[in-house]
């Protein structure tokens, strides 16, 4: 899985990351980053999973340390991608 997200604020957000849910629970995290930038800025995040193929689900959060954040989400930087891998 990609998640890659173009993260805005009104204020300068100090610690922001991306991270994936598997089943409505934490899976992964990161990555985390903690700094400031002015006006906005990407994160992206890649994880692999095992999915049982019928019920397992996964959901892409985005969290941010700041005033008002908002992911752009008309950006071609933000996107959710899934690839099946298995073997031949």
């Amino acid at each position: 899985f990609i998640v890659s997200v173009l993260l805005t604020a009104s204020t300068n957000p100090t610690v922001c990351g991306v991270a994936l849910y598997k089943n409505g629970s934490p899976f992964k995290y990161g990555p985390v980053n903690y700094f400031t930038w002015t006006g906005g800025g990407s994160m992206v995040g890649t994880y692999s999973a095992y999915m049982n193929g019928t019920t397992d689900f996964v959901e892409a959060v985005v969290y941010a340390a700041a005033t008002s954040p908002s992911v752009q989400s008309d950006s071609s930087q933000s996107l959710f991608e899934g690839y099946l891998v298995r073997a031949a």
